[in-house]
């Protein structure tokens, strides 16, 4: 991949101005919570996460690559596990396999703290429950 090729210090600049030339996702808190693996972006059908953008594009380079971990880095085959996920999962449900947004809508019923959004979620799941 020619990112790797880039040096460090620029790979975050243009990992985001990929994502935006190939319609992926960034996904950057406005304000970091205590919680890890906030950051996300998505190239390719491929998601990394990480505390830092930067993490995340490492985490990124190192799946392409091969060597990534499952907690570094997962394809969009893999279950949703946190709330921020789950919502970037629901949020791009048309490129996740349905037993992934049925994951989702539960992380969001059991973890949200909006009665609107947990409905949503409860609505979709209980549509996709009836088609399978």
């Amino acid at each position: 991949m020619a990112l790797e090729s880039v040096p460090a210090d620029q790979q975050t600049e243009a990992m985001r101005a990929l994502v935006e030339a190939t319609g992926g996702m960034w996904l950057v808190p406005e304000e970091a919570p205590a919680t890890p693996h906030y950051h996300e972006l998505i190239v390719g059908g491929i998601c990394a996460t990480g505390s830092t953008m930067s993490e995340c594009v490492g985490n990124y380079l190192a799946q392409t690559a091969g060597k990534g971990s499952r907690t570094a880095a997962t394809t969009h085959e893999t279950a949703v596990p946190t709330l921020i996920e789950a919502r970037a999962t629901l949020a791009d449900a048309a490129h996740h396999a349905p037993a992934d947004v049925l994951t989702a809508c539960v992380v969001i019923e059991d973890q949200t703290d909006e009665p609107a959004e947990a409905a949503q979620a409860r609505d979709l799941r209980a549509l996709l429950e009836c088609e399978r």
